[in-house]
């Protein structure tokens, strides 16, 4: 399995005076020799491939205001970063198509059909994973940022419901405990649509190390071998990353390890690029590739490992969560929305 990084330096033109989502996060990407400039050769006009998660108004308003300049969430907007988010939006679907890593900006995980959220304006992951599923493939969207890709959630649990409970895309998010948006997930939980499981929510305490990402990645290979798809995306946030100081430990070890677990299920693969603002970004995406394409790790680092108090903590909060995944749970009925959630 091998994974090629897919970018363009047209992204790097958008929020340029930010100094979190700005254009820093890939310079480093930028300055290689090996990456050039990557022109998207899906056969779709860019603007319809929004269409496919985003709604006519929501596309219309955020395209008007980037030609206004104005701010929309949490990015001051110009004219560049609506022709960044097409860019990017485009090469997250190339990457879809042919198991590529898509290292775009804006990211999009936090956007759904009509609503935008932090530094995501388009939900790029969303509209990769609609694409493969509209030709018939079964997608299963693995989304490691620390904070939980709602956007995504949304969207992959109303596509179910519109198809009458037919789960084409899953999405699992294993995200840190309290963080943004506040009250998105409050408690790791289960929905299912007319019995289908379509979203899992994982949360980790504030402390967890590169183990407890193993963890969690392994109950949702549990899902993976049920579900069977014929497409994993990863949704790739490395501000799990120890250097980010939102609390979580992670490692390059850690990232590295995530692909050498997904390799070994045999699936193609693909990622896209959603959060991650510290200095080594770029290097959390080399390891993460290297594993996926059984490279050895090149540094004789161990692995982050988490206390077991957290480990107490997590397991009492999975145990219905686990218990569902591995076939002896209840459900909780959530009528009005016809989906069932784990308490």
């Amino acid at each position: 399995m091998q994974l090629r990084i897919l970018f363009h330096r047209d992204m790097l033109r958008h929020n340029v005076r930010s100094n979190v989502e700005g254009p820093q996060r890939l310079a480093k990407l930028a300055a290689r020799e090996d990456i050039m400039d990557y022109l998207p050769s899906v056969k779709r006009d860019k603007e319809e491939l929004l269409g496919l998660v985003h709604t006519k108004e929501y596309i219309e308003r955020i395209k008007a205001a980037c030609r206004k300049g104005e701010r929309v969430a949490d990015v001051r907007t110009t004219p560049n970063t609506y022709a960044a988010a097409l860019i990017a939006s485009a090469i997250s679907v190339d990457a879809a198509m042919d198991g590529d890593f898509a290292a775009v900006r804006p990211p999009g995980h936090h956007a759904s059909a009509s609503t935008e959220g932090g530094f995501c304006l388009f939900n790029n992951m969303a509209i990769a994973s609609t694409f493969l599923a509209d030709q018939g493939k079964k997608v299963l969207v693995i989304d490691i940022d620390a904070h939980p890709g709602d956007g995504t959630q949304r969207t992959v649990e109303s596509r179910a419901r519109q198809k009458g409970g037919a789960a084409d895309i899953i999405y699992i998010s294993i995200s840190g405990e309290g963080a943004w948006p506040l009250g998105a997930v409050t408690r790791p939980y289960i929905a299912r649509v007319h019995n289908n499981i379509v979203s899992l929510n994982m949360l980790v305490p504030a402390g967890a190390g590169d183990d407890m990402l193993a963890g969690s990645v392994s109950l949702a290979m549990h899902i993976a071998l049920q579900y069977k798809p014929d497409v994993i995306g990863v949704s790739f946030g490395a501000d799990g990353h120890q250097d980010e100081g939102l609390g979580l430990k992670y490692t390059e070890r850690g990232f590295y390890d995530l692909g050498i677990t997904l390799r070994q299920l045999g699936v193609k693969t693909f990622a896209v690029l959603e959060g991650g603002y510290h200095r080594l970004v770029c290097e959390c995406i080399d390891f993460f590739i290297a594993g996926i394409e059984g490279r050895r790790y090149p540094y004789d680092a161990p692995n982050s490992i988490s206390s077991q108090a957290l480990w107490d903590k997590y397991n009492c909060a999975m145990k219905d969560v686990r218990a569902v995944v591995m076939g002896t749970g209840g459900m909780h009925q959530a009528s009005e929305l016809d989906i069932d959630v784990v308490l």
